[in-house]
């Protein structure tokens, strides 16, 4: 029960702004998904600017600095809208339609998280070990940073977990498992509900049903790493960029910044994929006002010093383990073995991936006209560069080539999965209305 304190404060706070950003305009039920992971982003950067200045986790300096957060937040929306409104959500039934609709599909990610409560391996040796430490280290916190297995990475879900399990004072490994749960439901609703609203209910069902079948998608969301955060804020952000876009609104496209920002703050993939989302924004600013654009930069130059600071100076102590080797973008064999391994690991792995990266290649080919629509081309050109990236990096790593491909690539893939899924759909759009 303390759980769903933790997780009700998160949404809470993501619900006031959001409704802060939006202004007079209710939530929608595609909001109330949104709104979930602004609450774990602000909450996971509230922890790490208070550890910043008090030089330790205080579990209790955490708990009063959300309320107080949560208080400012409430008592602004009074002064905005003079009176306390607390009709957050605008579609109730739309929203209970989803769940009972995915409902076999949300009881599918609860059993596989209870048979695996712990998660994976990657959850005990990183990700919920960094949380324990956070908690329990006191002043020697920045200690993980500095020597711990890859401190540099991006810190959003430890920051988060240790948040958790510090107002509910247990070390609870049901928090870290709500948590991948809620972010696979979360990943789920932001796509349906960007679907439903450019096109219609069967496009948004089929697309989710679809994605929820694929093996990878129910197995890693599970897992409790990091990487269902990276492709829930990435599709998030992204579809938050194209709506900014459709409707000419500031106000999305600040958010989408402020999602950029998270996702950063997620792992270095995440912050990949961010740059790759603002050199298309460069690319494409054409399409956006001039005088909106500053929204965007707003957003993600909010949580830009906590990604930096995590990144480069707390982690110092710890040099990059890679090492450039340009010969090799030469070496047939490497080329062979890249190919080979994509092959049989991707498009021959149906215990992963079922036929979607197949039909996904087939539907880029066969409907690339409607690639020509401007929503479509911008993932378009994600993907693009999103391949060629890390492509290179498998070319140029210093590390054993199967071994670097084997632990990285379904992962590097099931972040892109949502995203896959959201083009994918829009390629198919006009069979559906």
């Amino acid at each position: 029960m303390n759980i769903l304190i933790v997780f009700v404060l998160s949404y809470v706070i993501g619900a006031l702004c959001m409704r802060l950003i939006k202004g007079d305009r209710a939530l929608s039920a595609g909001d109330f998904f949104l709104a979930w992971g602004l609450g774990v982003g602000i909450s996971s950067q509230v922890v790490f600017y208070a550890i910043v200045f008090l030089n330790r986790f205080d579990p209790l300096m955490n708990m009063i600095v959300h309320l107080i957060l949560t208080g400012i937040l409430l008592a602004v929306t009074a002064v905005r809208h003079r009176r306390m409104n607390f009709n957050f959500l605008s579609d109730r039934c739309s929203l209970a339609r989803f769940f009972i609709f995915l409902s076999p599909f949300i009881m599918a990610a609860l059993v596989t998280a209870i048979l695996r409560p712990y998660g994976s391996w990657d959850a005990w040796s990183l990700w919920n070990y960094r949380a324990n430490f956070i908690l329990r280290s006191g002043e020697y916190w920045m200690d993980i940073f500095v020597n711990g297995t890859q401190g540099n990475h991006p810190w959003l879900l430890p920051f988060y977990i240790a948040h958790g399990w510090g107002l509910i004072g247990e070390e609870s490994f049901l928090l870290p498992l709500g948590v991948a749960v809620a972010f696979c439901i979360a990943t789920l609703g932001v796509l349906f509900y960007d679907l439903l609203d450019r096109f219609n209910w069967k496009a948004a069902l089929y697309s989710v049903s679809f994605i929820a079948t694929v093996p990878a998608f129910i197995l890693f969301s599970t897992s409790q790493y990091s990487d269902i955060l990276v492709g829930y804020y990435s599709l998030a952000a992204a579809t938050c960029l194209l709506r900014a876009l459709r409707l000419d609104d500031a106000r999305y496209l600040f958010l989408s910044g402020l999602l950029f920002g998270f996702l950063a703050f997620c792992k270095d993939q995440g912050i990949v994929i961010s740059l790759i989302f603002i050199f298309l924004f460069f690319v494409f600013h054409r399409y956006f006002l001039p005088a909106r654009k500053r929204f965007f930069w707003f957003g993600i130059l909010s949580v830009l010093p906590s990604v930096v600071t995590v990144k480069y100076w707390m982690s110092l102590g710890q040099a990059e383990t890679y090492i450039v080797q340009l010969k090799q973008l030469f070496d047939p064999q490497r080329w062979f073995l890249v190919a080979q391994f994509i092959w049989t690991k991707v498009f021959g792995n149906a215990t992963w991936w079922g036929c979607f990266w197949i039909l996904f290649a087939v539907t880029c080919i066969f409907c690339f006209k409607q690639i020509s629509k401007f929503e479509n081309k911008i993932i378009f050109c994600f993907f693009w560069i999103y391949i060629l990236i890390f492509l290179l990096a498998y070319l140029i790593s210093a590390y054993e080539i199967v071994w670097c491909m084997d632990t990285t690539l379904n992962r590097n893939l099931f972040q892109a999965l949502p995203l896959a899924h959201l083009m994918l759909t829009s390629l198919l759009a006009h069979h559906f209305q």
